[in-house]
């Protein structure tokens, strides 16, 4: 199974070289001139090359491929292509691939790839090109593939294209249908017909390209970790690589299988050129026969005695956990590499205050609600250990399956699977218990499930700049779950192919400069959303985590949101922390390589456990709370680009429900000015406010939830932004109707020598406010840092605004490229005591909201006199709420939203369309002195009264140009119900003009 950068791929003969001038971008059209766009970088020798008109050629190592070359193998070829933007190839035996389109500008790092693989095995790894959307086209049998930042293999005969990491990949089939995959560990099966079906990726899936993209020996590739030479073969079982080449003494180097794509990006276009002529020289000298006339020298033997150099020693920390992540040890060790093999004797340790007796202890007994502080090196001390793990191992930018770890326990084998990380100075395994590990090995030993070790050379950064350092994270090796920092729980979708989600890689942005007058803050931020669709459309999950971090103290947050898994709604809690390396450090990796970190969500160095806590329920700790561990590999440091500082105003919508009822309440404002964002560029955070309530008109209850500020939220970029709950700033509003006891007096025959005076106490009817101030766990992120469009409009891609002749980009909701509208999601769950002493716990798991910088309303009403008119088009996005079986059941939904302005009459036409397949609209009105509008919305069914909708909508006008001229948007939420009220929608919708008249 592929996931989240966790790649169990199959071992293939790995070499390093860099490409051909990146200054070769253009394919000439006539033959004679035809573009060098690549080399071949790996080669057996059975493999062959032609243009047109050109009989095949023998491929060898450095051979410059040309534009419409073709690449051909026989039953035991093998070669592997590097193409000048980064992208390779590699094509197995009996395959033939073409390329027949290249065209790559890098300074703008642009351009399009078009190939054509009509038969056999092939592997592709994305370059610059798949960063952009329909950058990559590969024409199979089966119709066009395209890849978007990532990688895939496919088989034509079997028919199957799995997707290994990335953003997606999609195939367009020959009936004009496509499909898409997003998650990797997924494969297109097209073996059936059709469109085909999008399944997990098989064990057999797997051994199919395994066979065929493994070397065979007799590679003509080039290693530079090695020299240059040619070690040719493949390892046997243990998962070590011949042609990976004998390790360096002195180097501590786990593993010579290294990326290509990582060093190709890396080396600047001097340097490639440089490689490629060595190459080819070499290539020269070792075809060009020695002179006749020159008498070989036969080298005169010599006799040395060495004496044999000891092991080489790996520090490393071991982290031991039980299946819900409880680490049952953590300790340091050294490893000796030993044959290929990392080994490591650990004796046994007596429990504390058992010496010399068979102790047996109850981890699940030894905490409460919190694990996390648990003395975890005391909890029953431990059983003789021998480690014995691969120490070379076949890597695809740096990920790698581990399939042969053993643990030797008391004289017992266990053993364990799972994957490896390896980058320069750095090393992490992360692996399970096999399927036939002995259970009865101790009382203690029986709970760890999972092994974590890491090592390597603390990092040293560089003086800050603003740079943001991306981190791909791996899943948790028992979860096995492509969502970071959440529970098994949580993800338990009935049927992953019914799913359509995004993980984001972690951002870490650090200071601008670090002078002592620098108030920018170091913020990391990192998200996974996913929404349910078909039968699993009320499914829903988001995670939102962040914080802040410093190359001494790691990286330090929390995690955020919730799921609704078919009305089972989960809240989401827990501490994340860097785990410091054998040597201290919490950055591990080469000082002139990217940094590398081992992350845990609850586990040593956190003070709250991971916990999901459901609405309804059981919410005991112990059953909810729990550990995952990830390793976070850098992959990329960007320059940081300036961020702007602003204010910005608009609307929020969500549902909210109360533990132990049914009760659902619509939660919506009424005025832009009730939901404020504020962005700190200076600091790196930003706060936020949602004040809503439920219903239009005399709103009860009321909330006002507080984000974000120092320690509570990550400012990464514009349009990159996330926060979690301001602690004890939210307050919750309600007003009553109760009854008061009040005095009343009453004067009897008043005047009169017989007057008198009576007092009553009574109950009377009064309405009577009462303010809360709840305990709240809640998140507010961007829609870009969610990769909220990714989801809810998957696999739609549109011309770029910027770069209309360039390729498409992911379509966005309500604007492609405006700065004057930001939008995302938001949640809370609450809990007080209301003023009848009864324990209120209420839960908003998905609302939305839109902000933007609305105009004056002296713009409004300069309009008004002009009689200006305006159409605005975008996009309505919400949550359906359905009633069903005594429940409601919330899901997501999408629609088209228009609204036909006429300025002088201060009023214009609203529509919403195909949102949960229903329409409604209505007429809008601005009011004077205002730049917003309101009014009623709906759609009478004349067949079915009880599916009639009625309900309101709210909005203003963003995007000021001037007095004179229209606003260029328009931003609002709405909210409806079914007569019969077993339908309910709210949301927010927002568009940009189209026609101005």
């Amino acid at each position: 199974m592929v996931r989240n950068g966790h790649l169990t791929l199959p071992r293939s003969a790995v070499a390093i070289a860099l490409l051909c001038s990146a200054g070769v971008g253009l394919a000439l059209s006539a033959p004679a001139y035809a573009a060098k766009v690549g080399v071949a970088a790996a080669v057996n020798p059975d493999a062959f090359s032609s243009l047109s008109g050109v009989p095949n050629k023998q491929l060898n190592i450095g051979k410059s491929i040309f534009y419409n070359e073709r690449i051909e193998t026989t039953a035991q070829g093998l070669v592997q292509v590097l193409l000048v933007d980064g992208s390779t190839f590699t094509v197995g035996p009996n395959s033939n691939l073409v390329i027949d389109k290249f065209v790559y500008d890098p300074n703008k790092k642009t351009g399009e790839l078009v190939a054509t693989f009509s038969k056999g095995s092939m592997r592709f790894i994305g370059g610059k090109l798949s960063k952009n959307a329909g950058g990559v086209k590969v024409n199979t049998p089966s119709g066009a593939l395209a890849i978007r930042g990532g990688m895939f293999q496919g088989n034509t005969q079997k028919k199957i294209y799995s997707f290994l990491y990335g953003h997606s990949m999609s195939m367009q089939g020959r009936n004009g249908r496509t499909q898409t995959v997003y998650q990797p560990g997924y494969t297109l099966d097209l073996s059936r017909g059709g469109s085909g079906t999008v399944r997990p990726t098989t064990a057999e899936d797997t051994a199919v390209f395994a066979r065929a993209l493994t070397s065979r020996g007799g590679s003509t590739a080039s290693n530079s970790e090695n020299g240059g030479q040619s070690n040719g073969g493949q390892g046997g079982s243990d998962g070590g690589s011949e042609g990976g080449g004998q390790q360096q003494a002195g180097t501590n180097q786990l593993s010579q299988s290294v990326s290509i794509q990582d060093m190709v990006s890396s080396a600047t276009s001097e340097a490639i050129n440089n490689e490629i002529e060595k190459q080819i020289e070499e290539q020269k000298t070792q075809d060009t026969p020695p002179p006749t006339n020159t008498p070989a020298k036969t080298p005169t033997p010599t006799t040395t005695t060495t004496p044999p150099a000891p092991p080489p020693e790996i520090d490393a920390r071991i982290i031991q956990t039980a299946p819900n992540g409880i680490a049952t040890g953590d300790f340091n060790t050294t490893f000796q590499v030993i044959d290929r093999r990392l080994v490591a004797d650990l004796p046994s340790v007596d429990p504390e205050g058992c010496e010399g007796q068979n102790c047996e202890v109850d981890v699940q007994s030894d905490f409460s609600s919190d694990f996390a502080e648990l003395d975890v090196n005391n909890l029953g001390g431990r059983p003789s250990l021998q480690f014995d793990f691969p120490e070379t191992l076949q890597c695809v930018n740096g990920f790698c399956p581990v399939t042969d770890a053993k643990v030797i326990v008391d004289g017992e084998t266990v053993e364990y699977f799972g994957g490896a990380v390896i980058k320069p100075g750095f090393f992490a395994y992360q692996v399970a218990r096999g399927e036939n590990a002995n259970e009865e090995l101790g009382p203690l030993n029986a709970l760890d499930e999972s092994l974590l070790i890491f090592g390597g050379k603390k990092h040293n950064f560089q003086a800050p700049s603003g740079k943001i350092y991306v981190f791909a994270l791996t899943s948790d090796v028992i979860q096995q779950s492509a969502a970071p920092f959440a529970s098994a729980m949580s993800t338990d979708y009935s049927t992953p192919d019914d799913v359509i989600g995004v993980v984001t890689p972690l951002l870490a942005k650090e200071q601008n400069t670090g002078a002592p007058d620098d108030q920018s803050r170091p913020v990391w931020l990192q998200s996974t959303f996913a929404l349910g669709t078909g039968e699993s459309s009320r499914q829903s999950f988001v995670n939102i985590a962040l914080g802040e971090w410093s190359p001494e103290g790691g990286i330090q947050g929390s995690r955020r949101g919730g799921s609704d898994l078919d009305g089972e709604d989960y809240s989401f809690t827990g501490d994340i922390a860097s785990l410091e390396g054998p040597d201290g450090g919490h950055f591990l990796g080469a000082d002139d390589a990217l940094p590398n970190a081992v992350l845990t969500l609850g586990g040593p160095g956190t003070e709250n456990a991971g916990r999901d806590t459901p609405l309804n329920g059981d919410t005991s700790p112990i059953e909810q709370s729990g550990a995952t561990y990830h390793v976070a590999a850098g992959t990329e440091a960007i320059e940081g680009s300036e961020t702007s500082s602003g204010t910005f105003t608009g609307f929020a919508a969500g549902f909210s429900q109360r533990a132990g009822n049914n009760e659902l309440r619509s939660l919506v404002n009424n005025s832009a000015d009730e939901v404020v964002l504020e962005l700190d560029s200076p600091t790196n955070t930003l706060t936020a406010s949602v004040n809503v309530g439920d219903g239009r008109l005399l709103q009860n209850p009321r909330y006002s939830y507080q984000f974000g500020g120092e320690g509570n939220s990550a400012l990464i970029s514009d349009n990159v932004f996330g926060a979690i709950e301001t602690p004890g700033e939210s307050e919750i509003g309600e007003t009553t109707l109760e009854l008061v006891p009040t005095i009343i007096t009453k004067t009897f025959l008043k005047g009169t020598p017989w007057e008198t005076t009576k007092t009553y106490e009574i109950d009377v009817p009064t309405l009577v406010d009462h303010d809360y101030t709840p305990d709240v766990e809640g998140y507010i992120v961007s829609a870009d840092a969610l990769g909220a469009n990714e989801v809810l409009f998957a696999g739609q891609t549109v011309t770029n605004p910027a770069d209309p002749e360039g390729p498409l980009v992911q379509r966005r909701a309500f604007c492609q490229d405006c700065d004057f509208i930001k939008w995302g999601a938001w949640g809370t769950r609450s809990r007080y005591t209301d003023h009848s002493g009864k324990q209120v716990t209420e839960d908003t798991h998905l609302g939305w909201w839109i902000a933007g910088d609305v105009v004056p309303e002296e713009n409004i009403d300069r309009l008004q006199e002009l009689q200006a008119t305006a159409l605005y088009e975008g996009d309505a996005i919400g949550t359906v709420a359905k009633f069903k079986n005594g429940t409601w059941n919330q899901s997501v939904a999408r629609g088209d939203m228009t609204l036909d302005w006429k300025f002088a009459k201060r009023s214009g036409d609203f529509s919403i369309k195909n949102f949960d397949n229903r329409n409604f609209g209505g007429k809008l009105v601005n009011l004077p002195g205002t730049s917003g509008f309101s009014g009623i919305v709906g759609k009478l069914n004349t067949n079915n009264a009880g599916r009639s909708i009625v309900g309101s909508a709210s909005g203003s006008f963003v995007g000021f140009r001037g007095l004179d001229k229209t606003p260029k948007g328009v931003i609002g939420n709405f909210d409806v119900h079914q007569a019969n009220d077993k339908w309910r929608a709210n949301g927010i919708f927002g568009g940009t003009q189209r026609i101005n008249r």
